[in-house]
């Protein structure tokens, strides 16, 4: 039991790094300065749990193809965030977003995937993640390399990843190479 938690620390920072790494993120479709504002706007509303406010933004952003807008819309609907829960408009959406290989959103879709227990998809989506760049997706992919979910077991992936992460401040891929160095080494 006591090994679920460094399981569930590091799921925990992972999560709290994309919050970060979304707000550093450009926008991969053009948007204006006008609506630049209203996404940060928007942003803000959502970390702020005001799904009210950031709803309306992020649904006109999303119409034009804006990923970030795509995958936080997508969250929102998946968690049913001041909206009805929809995991298919969840899924669609954030698909949408990682078809433009956005990191984040394909980091999300790991997740979904993982959670409905399809690893091997859930491998995928983390693994295009992180070769996109998105730290918390390294994270993702040590993990699952370490412990052999939707891939085989493989010691040497997972510190290499979790050193990707580690090297771009993420807390996950630092908290990771501890145990899994530990349980390398003996």
């Amino acid at each position: 039991m006591w090994r679920i938690y460094p399981v569930l620390a590091a799921i925990l920072v992972s999560l709290l790094a994309g919050v970060v790494a979304r707000a550093q993120t450009p926008s991969l479709t053009p948007l204006t300065a006008v609506q630049q504002a209203a996404q940060a706007t928007a942003v803000k509303d959502y970390d702020q749990q005001n799904f009210a406010a950031a709803l309306p933004i992020f649904t006109q952003l999303a119409a034009l193809g804006d990923a970030p807008s795509e995958t936080d819309l997508g969250r929102m609907y998946y968690y049913g965030w001041g909206v009805a829960q929809n995991q298919d408009q969840a899924f669609e959406l954030i698909s949408q977003a990682a078809a433009q290989h956005y990191g984040r959103a394909e980091d999300v879709l790991g997740r979904m995937y993982q959670y409905g227990g399809i690893y091997d998809k859930a491998f995928f989506w983390h693994t295009q993640s992180a070769q996109d760049g998105y730290t918390p997706g390294e994270s993702d992919v040590g993990h699952m390399y370490h412990y052999g979910i939707g891939t085989a077991l493989d010691y040497g992936q997972a510190k290499h990843w979790d050193e990707a992460a580690a090297a771009q401040g993420d807390g996950a891929g630092y908290n990771g190479l501890v145990p899994r160095v530990i349980h390398i080494t003996g």
